[in-house]
């Protein structure tokens, strides 16, 4: 299915890749911000969102899980 999505929209799902979840633990770990904030600045950076729509999965992220 992950891969399927990928296809769909041209775009890696980071967030369901083992690689990326090591990645986006990093960043949290090593930041000095907030988590949404951090996650935010992961999905810009790594996973090339722009910032309102990585602000809005962020925050949801946050949400549901945590």
């Amino acid at each position: 299915m992950v891969k399927t999505i990928e296809e769909n929209f041209g775009t890696k799902l980071v967030v369901l890749h083992w690689e990326g979840m090591n990645k986006v633990i990093n960043v949290i770990s090593d930041s000095s911000t907030t988590i949404t904030d951090a996650l935010t600045d992961f999905l810009c950076d790594y996973a090339g969102f722009n910032r309102v729509f990585a602000e809005i999965v962020a925050r949801a992220f946050v949400t549901v899980v945590l």
